[in-house]
């Protein structure tokens, strides 16, 4: 009934989604379909304001697009166009400024049929399924407040729970709605979810078990993932997404990501601008070859990732791991490249630390914000460790200043970030 009703308000808003789906799933040569949609896009972008005199006419011919390029040169040109049948967006704005984003219908459909692809074709299970989503964005808790907002969770099946300002009560509270519910699949910020499983651990809650969980908007981090799958009893799946593009890639298991290839054309990049070989990392680079009002080509997101190798059963390419953003990484004062991921390393396992943050400062300090278990005092030694395996890398002379507060802000999108680095 719920697919009957979405086909028919489909029709009457001339969404295509459903024949984009459907020519996902007729053709096995997915490069096909990349290198053609590709090449209509490169078409159109001669039309655009921003590439009109230009004479590219390879990928590589165009040069890299940055926030700070669309910010100041690519955006004033579309201020005053007209804007009939297409949406505005914005990029998540976790680092700073976000930027502004429009989007056409095109590009909608697209979205919607490449989330089809994901759950029928991947996951295997049907997109009208029932699903709880527990999500922190303000602006999109804001769309669900509304009649048409009402409307969508109705036909999508799904009860969204909002984790923007989630404490113990409002948490117990979510866990009666999920084993009301009962839904096929779970989804949420990783961070949300992680809250989430670690109350259900500690108190041992029965808790209905879902086919799969799938985070997204945040990195899905070792320690969450085992410590939801625990409280869950069922595989926890990381999704690559963003506000800029929507879907890029999915994790097939761990340490391959399937790149929707068909929505989005991904490059990996060394600092030359390069294509790095498979296994090893690089700047993502992405072309979404749907938005042909706004065209992000070679769009760098400000993430980065392990290049894999192509995917036989999909045919698609993938990723090994998506490493984090590229301000969530740590320099030095000799040019070296500290990944955050090895700060948060040395909290696992920490029986004193409940929730961390790492900022660097300068080059030369480095600031923790803990959040101490109840009841728990810090532990000297663990302490210790952690500040010499932090100069280790960064260099002896680096002051560390620890700060046990009772909460870390989030950012306005309701996410944490574990390390933040403001060189």
């Amino acid at each position: 009934m719920r697919t009957q009703l979405l086909k028919f308000a489909a029709g009457i808003t001339g969404k295509r989604f459903f024949k984009n789906y459907n020519e996902t799933k007729l053709t096995k040569d997915n490069k096909s379909l990349t290198d053609k949609y590709l090449q209509l896009l490169l078409i159109q972008a001669q039309q655009n304001p921003f590439y009109k005199n230009s004479s590219y006419q390879r990928l590589t011919d165009y040069p890299i697009l940055t926030k700070e390029i669309i910010r100041k040169d690519y955006l004033p040109l579309y201020i005053n166009r007209s804007k009939k049948g297409i949406v505005t967006n914005t990029s998540g704005g976790s680092t700073g400024e976000p930027i502004l984003i429009y989007q056409d219908r095109n590009y909608i459909d697209w979205s919607y049929a490449t989330m089809m692809y994901y759950l029928q074709d991947v996951r295997q299970v049907n997109t009208f399924c029932k699903k709880v989503i527990l999500w922190g964005s303000e602006k999109d808790i804001f769309k669900q407040m509304n009649l048409k907002g009402k409307l969508s969770n109705f036909l999508n099946n799904q009860t969204f729970l909002n984790s923007f300002l989630m404490d113990y009560n409002k948490i117990k509270e979510y866990i009666e709605v999920i084993n009301k519910e009962k839904p096929v699949f779970l989804k949420g910020y990783a961070g949300s979810l992680y809250e989430v499983a670690k109350v259900i651990n500690k108190e041992n809650i029965s808790i209905y078990s879902p086919k799969f969980i799938y985070s997204s908007a945040e990195e899905l981090k070792d320690f969450m993932r085992a410590e939801i799958e625990s409280a869950f009893k069922c595989p926890v799946y990381d999704f690559y997404g963003s506000r800029e593009v929507s879907a890029m890639a999915a994790e097939l298991h761990k340490n391959e990501y399937l790149i929707f290839s068909f929505d989005n054309f991904i490059e990996v990049l060394d600092e030359n601008n390069n294509e790095v070989l498979p296994g090893e990392e690089g700047r993502l680079v992405i072309t979404n070859l749907h938005n042909y009002y706004f065209p992000l080509i070679r769009y760098e997101i400000g993430d980065t990732a392990i290049k894999g190798d192509l995917n036989k059963e999909y045919n698609l390419p993938t990723l090994k791991k998506i490493t984090g953003r590229t301000t969530d990484h740590f320099k030095t004062s000799t040019g070296k490249i500290v990944h955050g991921e090895y700060f948060t390393h040395l909290f696992y396992f920490r029986d004193w630390v409940d929730l961390f943050q790492v900022v660097q400062e300068s080059f030369k300090k480095i600031t923790i914000y803990i959040v101490l278990i109840d009841g728990k005092e810090p532990n000297t030694k663990d302490k210790e460790d952690i500040d010499s395996k932090i100069k280790l890398v960064v260099g002896k002379d680096t002051i560390i200043d620890w700060k046990f507060v009772t909460s870390i802000q989030k950012t306005k999108q309701g996410k944490h970030r574990y390390t933040i680095s403001n060189i």
